[in-house]
């Protein structure tokens, strides 16, 4: 007795696995497979495309700059201007040509860009035409004058007009004050 009770106990399990596997094979391939009794319009009537996100008021658009030279990345935040609303993804990427349009939301924006420069952050001190000058920029990589200042590098220490040579890189502009300050006592 209990020899056949064990065969239908394992017949059963062995049908009801054999079921299982079949309705499961049965339903992935279904999803698979789309459905060709629904009129077409039924199939495209939950489908949301591009042209369809549009800017909302209120939205906000986030710049983002990568400075390849320096690898700082810079992010600015606003809210669209009134004449944006309404705006697809499309349309704003042809307003915005110089930027990559990362990511498009009805109420968020993300535009990118890469720049082949150095950011606005960077300052050094050195020397220009015998003067000690505030410059914006990365020693021999770039350099924009921003302070001449009236102090002669004939007049500094050999230690300090050595530094100024090479360039100094100061983190802000309020550290130039304090600098500029220090070399002129």
């Amino acid at each position: 007795m209990p020899k056949l009770f064990f065969k239908y106990l394992i017949c059963t399990v062995l049908i009801m696995a054999l079921g299982l596997s079949y309705g499961y094979f049965r339903a992935f391939f279904e999803l698979k497979e789309r459905p060709t009794d629904l009129p077409e319009e039924q199939h495209n009537q939950n489908v949301i495309t591009y042209e369809d996100v549009k800017l909302e008021p209120g939205a906000k658009i986030i710049f983002v700059s990568l400075y390849k030279k320096c690898g700082h990345e810079l992010i600015k935040e606003e809210i669209i201007d009134e004449s944006f609303i309404g705006f697809t993804k499309e349309q704003l990427s042809t307003k915005y040509y110089e930027w990559n349009v990362d990511s498009f939301t009805p109420r968020e924006v993300i535009l990118k860009r890469d720049i082949d420069d150095i950011c606005e952050d960077h300052y050094f001190v050195g020397i220009k035409d015998g003067y000690v000058v505030l410059f914006q920029g990365i020693p021999g990589v770039s350099e924009k004058v921003i302070e001449m200042t009236d102090i002669l590098a004939d007049t500094l220490r050999e230690e300090d007009l050595e530094l100024l040579k090479n360039g100094l890189v100061i983190p802000n502009r309020e550290k130039f004050l304090e600098i500029k300050e220090g070399l002129s006592s």
